[in-house]
């Protein structure tokens, strides 16, 4: 995962869309903070680690977002400079310019998918490779509902 740090927000919303399901719940948000945070920490138990600091906090997270403070203390700490940044100053320049990219990015081919799919959001979310709830809940983020 440390070469290919661009595929944590898209394991993240899997697992999310997972958990939810099983724990019968909506599917949280993830806030920029949070996502910064998940993507800059080094994961040295790979995807399985990943997996379980999401489960982790879906279980202890209240409201509709998984916030920072729901993740484990070794994660909001941060090993990497980068992440311990993040979690006292906010996100970096860097950081802001990643996340920015990656909403356009996302935003463009959920519209291109939707279009593709004649408005057909089920066939939209399964071209796309992501639950039904994450391109509800990513509709609604960028204001395209």
């Amino acid at each position: 995962m440390r070469e290919r740090r661009e595929d944590i927000p898209l394991l993240v919303d899997h697992f999310v869309d997972k958990y939810a399901v099983s724990l019968a719940v909506p599917p949280p948000q993830i806030p920029a903070q949070t996502l910064t945070l998940l993507t800059h920490y080094e994961w040295p138990g790979n995807v399985r680690e990943l997996q379980n600091c999401i489960y982790s906090a879906m279980t202890v997270c209240e409201g509709s977002s998984i916030e920072p403070d729901a993740l484990p203390e070794r994660i909001r700490k941060g090993i990497a400079g980068a992440a311990r940044e993040s979690a006292t100053a906010g996100p970096s320049p860097l950081a802001q310019v990643v996340t920015h990219a990656t909403e356009q990015a996302e935003k463009e081919a959920i519209q291109e998918a939707i279009a593709k799919t004649n408005g057909n959001r089920e066939k939209a979310a399964e071209l796309l490779g992501i639950g039904r709830t994450t391109l509800y809940r990513k509709l609604k983020q960028y204001g395209l509902e």
